[in-house]
């Protein structure tokens, strides 16, 4: 690998990043002159690529030459077209072994730390079963061997499949409770009008109760000056 003299870190020579260092003076204009290149641009070209930077990097720089003019200069300032190889092989070799850490590096684990999930499908499939009868979370977890209100709602954050079932199983309850109001209105009689109205009106409060809370927005519209 070539060197740069990036500083000592003293006082007097602080250690400087490449890509910090101020560039040479360069002509920018248009047209046609003497070669720009001095070997003190040229190290620093050199210099930036060894610490990483690509050349597209270096050239965007609007103080440093062009992409055409460094690679101009590979091709007629043989000294440094000879160190531009030896820089661009050494980075080459750097990226390798990188890779070749990071391939013997263990592999990063994707579960989440702590203890073991209590998740199992039978007992999701029974809380959602449950709910679609037309039970409420609260009644479900109050029933011996089910899951507590923790674990439900663990379950509920951490198991997408467990979600979609619990979704689709208040869904399905709203719309059995629905279907019980509707058969209640259908077998009302005259005698038996007050009953079922009440009835329907339990069932009417039980849906509202479990559906999830909207809160309505209050929209409030000045009035303009009178005309």
């Amino acid at each position: 690998m070539l060197d740069f003299d990036d500083g000592d870190g003293s006082p007097e020579r602080p250690r400087v990043a490449p890509r910090d260092r101020e560039p040479p003076l360069m002509d920018h204009a248009a047209g046609w002159k003497e070669s720009a290149f001095t070997w003190e641009m040229g190290e620093l070209v050199l210099a930036r690529i060894a610490a990483g930077e690509t050349v597209k990097q270096i050239t965007d720089d609007p103080r440093m030459p062009s992409y055409a003019t460094v690679y101009h200069w590979t091709r007629v300032i043989e000294e440094f077209g000879e160190a531009w190889q030896a820089v661009r092989r050494a980075r080459c070799i750097q990226a390798k072994a990188a890779d070749a850490i990071k391939a013997m590096a263990p592999p990063r684990r994707h579960w989440v730390s702590g203890k073991k999930s209590t998740y199992t499908r039978a007992q999701a499939e029974a809380v959602c079963a449950a709910i679609r009868d037309g039970a409420s979370l609260s009644e479900v977890v109050r029933t011996p061997g089910m899951p507590s209100f923790k674990k439900v709602y663990r379950w509920l954050k951490r198991q997408p499949e467990f979600e979609a079932m619990y979704v689709a199983a208040c869904d399905g309850r709203d719309r059995w409770l629905e279907f019980q109001g509707v058969l209640i209105a259908e077998e009302t009689t005259p005698a038996s009008f007050r009953a079922n109205r009440e009835r329907v009106a339990r069932l009417d409060g039980r849906r509202g109760r479990m559906r999830p809370k909207k809160y309505r927005v209050m929209v409030v519209v000045s009035e303009g000056p009178a005309r």
